[in-house]
């Protein structure tokens, strides 16, 4: 398997259905058509790098390897002694953008799943197949497409034109470096004929490679996304340019295609994902008892834990005014501002410091003229604002 988008892969045969009486007939794509309109993004080290160009090799290596059980897509079934000639080198702290280049009104949109493929040890460069997941509108994967649990998530990505979403590069942070290699796929779906087409990227933990920066040519840079317009996002609202920002950052995603759910309350293992990624998704150096493994959040919890943003952690706790601050504050190295004159806020509260800072650097201000409300609970409206006072 050489390279992302590989035409002997790409196709996803479907039998087309007969076109009702009186219908237009359109014709079916060919491959490179009926994928043209998607676009792959590896945003690292510092650039972008387009993986839809065949001629961007900055982070391939070339590295024979063997799949002893291979799921094969195209025929529903494992494959044994599946060969892959090289894979995209890529660091934990690494992120993938994927748009819908194409036009509105042909009905097609896009999705991304995975199949995951863990190392044998003791077998040289053989993997067998782990699992596959699918990306949720929240960024990140789960196992089951079927799960009651997707819609909380905001459903199934499915990327219309013009739409984008930004994921976290899709390793177990359980496993070392090298240890497994994903096979993301990017499917573009078109309803009305009845096909559909993918391309692959495989992709592994490897530090060393992705940290090579190209000697002579420039990042290749991707077509800037447009934010997502969002139905609950007017365009005069306070949060608008925040939640604009916080999308094409890759900070967060839209509860939907078309949502992005303002007015929810944003919980405690929310907003310090939201704060991983600002801060460039950085991997932990160890796991916490009281952070849950395997969840979107167990990294950004291990770290906030690590950095001190907080001394516990539970993931469903509403986060409060005085909770968000406090963590932007000590993020920011814990500056000292006089203190504000809210007759809510203690002088000596463990927040009040770090109320002083916000409002003096314009992240937030009181609820009232006196009052600062540190206990209200806070909306993602509210928490993207914050972030993008203080990080933009």
């Amino acid at each position: 398997m050489k390279k992302f988008f590989s035409l002997s892969l790409a196709l996803l045969l479907c039998a087309a259905l007969s076109v009702p009486a009186f219908a237009v007939e359109r014709a079916v794509p060919s491959v490179a058509e009926g994928l043209a309109p998607v676009q792959l993004t590896l945003n690292q080290g510092g650039g972008s790098y387009d993986l839809t160009d065949s001629a961007e090799k900055t982070f391939d290596v070339e590295s024979p390897m063997v799949l002893d059980s291979y799921y094969d897509h195209t025929v529903d079934d494992f494959v044994e002694a599946y060969p892959v000639e090289s894979y995209v080198a890529v660091s934990r702290n690494s992120t993938f953008t994927v748009r819908h280049n194409g036009k509105a009104g042909d009905g097609s949109f896009i999705t991304v799943s995975l199949d995951s493929y863990v190392y044998e040890d003791g077998t040289r460069n053989h993997y067998d197949w782990d699992g596959g997941a699918y990306l949720v509108n929240a960024g990140y994967f789960v196992d089951d497409a079927l799960d009651p649990d997707v819609p909380k998530f905001g459903g199934l990505v499915k990327l219309t034109a013009g739409q984008s979403v930004t994921f976290s590069a899709p390793f177990d942070s359980d496993l070392n470096d090298g240890d497994e290699l994903v096979m993301l796929r990017v499917s573009i779906v078109y309803p009305e004929l009845d096909h559909s087409y993918w391309g692959i990227c495989n992709l592994k933990l490897d530090e060393k490679n992705a940290a090579v920066k190209p000697a002579t040519t420039a990042p290749t840079q991707p077509t800037a996304p447009a934010a997502p317009s969002f139905a609950d996002v007017k365009a005069d609202a306070y949060y608008a340019d925040a939640v604009k920002w916080a999308v094409e950052k890759g900070i967060t995603a839209g509860t939907t295609a078309t949502t992005f759910s303002p007015n929810n309350t944003c919980t405690t293992a929310q907003i310090l994902t939201f704060l991983w990624r600002a801060n460039g998704s950085p991997a932990p150096t160890g796991n916490n008892a009281a952070v849950p493994a395997g969840q979107y959040y167990t990294d950004a919890a291990n770290w906030a834990l690590e950095k001190g943003l907080t001394d516990n952690f539970s993931a469903d706790t509403p986060a409060t005014r005085a909770a968000t601050v406090r963590y932007l504050w000590k993020l920011a190295g814990k500056p000292a501002a006089e203190a504000a004159a809210f007759t809510d806020v203690d002088a000596g509260a463990e927040y009040a410091q770090a109320v002083a800072w916000a409002v003096k650097k314009g992240v937030t201000a009181g609820t009232s003229a006196t009052t600062f409300a540190p206990d209200n609970t806070c909306t993602r409206g509210q928490i993207v604002t914050f972030l993008y006072r203080d990080l933009a």
